[in-house]
């Protein structure tokens, strides 16, 4: 058998070192066209933290986090149940952290981590019991963010800045609606857990893509009523009051059973109401034809959400 010539061995070393090139190239470029936007470490509390990004397309985000910079672990998007699906928002909760600990993380699209350098954070320290707040008006804040069409936007991301608090997040469902609970907020820098009281400003961050809507509130024992808020629109609510009564105009009618869970306020609460039974597959009884059918048309359907819906933001 021939030995290869030098010419030979030389070709040999350079289509391996090209091959080299192209797989350690690949990631760092596959990561370039994700295009990673709004990363943020939010919701830090004393045994969990969340982490938040937007990709420019949908892919499977997950965080691989750890006590040191060997990440170990493994953390999957909190609205994972089976299989994980792709996404262009992305909330990833790290849960059983220890409180008071600097982790580590980085961000993974597609499975390929981020060519960005580690990022590291520190948990909040436990308050003592007596710290817990007790204000009665700290009731989760609710809401519903809508499209242009009066359309529930699903998966968009929510955030609120309450000067001298740690940031809070949350995401919105398939019906747009969103929570987040206040009874737990932290200071800037997490020693202890932030005063609230009546009539605090805040700034609601509304995000989807290219999409973005900034609302400026009061955190009082009325922010449970927010209105339905469009996307891409800035709104200021902070002299905004709940109608106290189940009375509400549309056109020319004047509707008097539209708080349909009977809390004493119409809001974006009742709006998802409505939209599940203008969606549910079941046949509704005549009373309830006869309350839900906003137009007076004779049928519920999405005509009668959009009404409600343009009622509600025109308030």
């Amino acid at each position: 058998m021939k030995m290869p010539t030098l010419i030979g061995i030389t070709l040999i070393i350079a289509l391996i070192a090209s091959a080299i090139l192209y797989f350690h190239k690949k990631a760092p470029e596959k990561l370039q066209e994700v295009g990673v936007t709004d990363l943020q470490t939010v919701n830090i509390f004393a045994t969990s933290a969340t982490i938040v990004w937007q990709t420019e397309q949908p892919v499977i985000g997950e965080v691989v986090f750890n006590q040191s910079e060997n990440l170990r672990e493994e953390a999957r998007d909190n609205r994972d149940r089976g299989q994980s699906e792709p996404r262009i928002t992305h909330f990833v909760t790290l849960k059983n952290l220890k409180p008071n600990t600097k982790y580590f993380y980085k961000i993974k699209n597609d499975g390929v981590e981020s060519a960005e350098k580690v990022i590291e954070f520190i948990t909040a320290a436990s308050p003592p019991s007596s710290n817990e707040p007790s204000f009665s008006f700290l009731k989760p804040l609710k809401g519903t963010i809508l499209n242009t069409n009066f359309n529930p936007i699903d998966e968009s991301l929510i955030f609120l800045t309450i000067p001298g608090a740690q940031n809070l997040a949350t995401f919105s469902s398939t019906a747009g609606n969103f929570i987040l609970p206040l009874k737990q907020v932290y200071t800037q820098n997490l020693d202890q857990l932030f005063t609230i009281t009546p009539d605090t400003p805040a700034i609601l961050v509304i995000q989807k893509g290219n999409l973005q809507s900034k609302v400026n509130i009061l955190i009082s024992d009325t922010t449970v009523g927010l209105p339905p808020i469009s996307i891409g629109n800035n709104l200021d609510l902070t002299n905004y009051q709940p109608q106290p009564i189940s009375i509400i105009s549309i056109g020319q009618n004047i509707k008097v059973k539209l708080d349909f869970n009977n809390d004493g306020i119409i809001n974006s609460l009742d709006l998802a109401i409505l939209r599940g039974k203008a969606n549910s597959k079941q046949v509704l009884s005549l009373e309830e034809q006869s309350g839900y059918d906003i137009n007076s048309d004779g049928i519920v359907n999405q005509k009668d959400v959009d009404e409600f819906s343009k009622a509600l933001i025109g308030r």
